[in-house]
């Protein structure tokens, strides 16, 4: 994968990382200090970290502004299958699409110590669970092709603002208490 010691910003590209592997954090794309990704399309497929976050880690704040954000096939043994942020918060406005990704410590579509603002979002296959130590707050939310329910763990406070199409199991919920 991709490996930066300082704060990414990157505008007005498509970025595709396929197939990357680490042995430690950030299996796509490691930003010690932030990521800033503006205008243009990311995708991270078959993505793999044995600590945390089989596609993206990043060691402060993700702001993700822009036409399309696809994690498929992501996976960590830690925590943060899709995105794990380990100080800072998940922001990401525009169409998200999460597919089949697992992280066996927690927070398959993402792992975040502060708050999680989310756009557009559709969630499918085995992909289910978000963890925020912060505020979670999601525009709109598809997880009608998810295979269960999908959830939040952590002290987060849910706030799905929009159109929540969650059709399996109790739908989307924080720690028993549906939202959606």
């Amino acid at each position: 994968g991709l490996w930066f010691g300082k704060k990414v910003r990157i505008v007005d590209s498509q970025l595709d990382v396929r197939d990357a592997a680490s042995g430690r954090n950030g299996g796509g794309l490691y930003a010690a200090a932030g990521l800033e990704f503006a205008n243009g399309r990311l995708l991270f497929e078959n993505c793999r970290a044995k600590m945390a976050g089989g596609g993206v880690f990043s060691g402060s704040d993700i702001v993700l502004i822009g036409k399309a954000l696809t994690l498929r096939r992501c996976i960590t043994t830690g925590a943060g299958g899709g995105i794990y942020v380990a100080a800072g918060s998940l922001t990401r406005s525009g169409p998200s699409q999460v597919e089949d990704c697992y992280a066996r410590g927690g927070g398959d579509i993402a792992f975040v110590q502060g708050n999680i603002t989310l756009a557009e979002t559709v969630i499918t296959g085995s992909s289910r669970s978000l963890h925020a130590n912060g505020h979670v707050h999601i525009d709109t939310l598809n997880c009608a092709r998810a295979s269960s329910a999908c959830y939040v763990t952590g002290h987060a406070n849910l706030v799905v603002a929009r159109a929540a199409t969650c059709p399996r199991g109790a739908g989307f919920y924080k720690l028993g208490i549906r939202e959606g």
